[in-house]
């Protein structure tokens, strides 16, 4: 196409000068000029250049239909990408796999290890600290939810390499759990009290015995209207306040709410706000004659 648009204008140009210049250009010129349009014009009507252009055309589809799959291939990765990295499918892995290997005829606990051996980053963990952590979790699904969130936020990568080479495995669980009830703690100051439990929850398996494991979650069941739960989660965390820091020494671990709630509130201040909290829930339940702890 372009030797045939530099035809048409080589004669069109021809034209033009003969009619500006006002006189007629030498015939030996023309045969010349003439002679050049007739080569041009025959190559454009030779059999080759017809095939040239199939080709170049074919070629032209070709290019675009690989751009078109390589577009679609990866508007699919990225979606198959997505729904693998989500919590749900990436526990329902983890379910698939358990059961593969529950049909050898091990023990939960053991199938249980052996799945985090597989998993990136977990298989670098000491066993010690695994077998601990497995052990905390009431049923396996607790397991792998604790393994979900634990790598939504690489805690396994950044967290849990320090925490699993400390020698008091009871302070491991602890500023484990320490780390949940944080995240916990945010999620419901934003009013997502649904996601806060699931997280809180588990962070109560690891530590039941302390105060930053079981009063947010009795404050969780307090707004959402599940009194009755709440008391026996307010009076183990309002007694476990009255403890902290009382023979606590110079190597024991820090579980301060700065720490554990991420709020700088005084410890006095927020057992008063859960105290307040627990004395409703009271009310709501018609207990109100029972004592509520100093």
């Amino acid at each position: 196409m372009e030797i045939l648009y530099f035809a048409l204008c080589f004669q069109i140009g021809v034209r033009v000068e003969e009619a500006q210049e006002g006189h007629k250009v030498p015939e030996k010129v023309l045969v010349h000029r003439n002679r050049s349009a007739q080569s041009i014009l025959s190559r454009l009507t030779h059999p080759q250049f017809h095939v040239f252009h199939k080709r170049r055309a074919a070629s032209m589809d070709i290019l675009m239909l690989c751009f078109v799959v390589l577009l679609a291939a990866f508007a699919l990765y990225r979606m198959i990408s997505r729904w693998w990295m989500t919590p749900k499918a990436r526990v329902r892995v983890m379910l698939w796999r358990y059961r593969v290997l529950e049909r050898s005829g091990r023990p939960e606990q053991e199938c249980l290890l052996q799945l985090l051996a597989t998993r990136r980053h977990w298989k670098n963990l000491p066993h010690r600290f695994l077998a601990e952590t497995v052990s905390r979790f009431s049923t396996k699904e607790n397991v792998m939810r604790f393994v979900s969130v634990s790598e939504d936020f690489h805690y396994q990568r950044d967290q849990y390499p320090g925490l699993a080479a400390k020698t008091d495995l009871e302070a491991a669980m602890g500023e484990v759990a320490c780390l949940f009830t944080r995240f916990g703690f945010q999620l419901q100051e934003q009013g997502r009290y649904k996601e806060a439990e699931f997280v809180q929850k588990l962070a109560l398996q690891l530590k039941p015995d302390q105060y930053f494991t079981n009063l947010p979650l009795a404050a969780n069941y307090h707004e959402t209207g599940r009194h009755a739960d709440a008391l026996p989660l307010f009076e183990r965390g309002l007694a476990q306040v009255r403890e902290l820091g009382k023979d606590a020494g110079p190597a024991a671990p820090d579980f301060s709410p700065v720490k554990c709630l991420g709020t700088d509130t005084k410890i006095t201040t927020l057992r008063n706000r859960y105290k307040k909290m627990y004395e409703a829930c009271l009310k709501a339940t018609g207990d109100s004659e029972q004592s509520t702890p100093d």
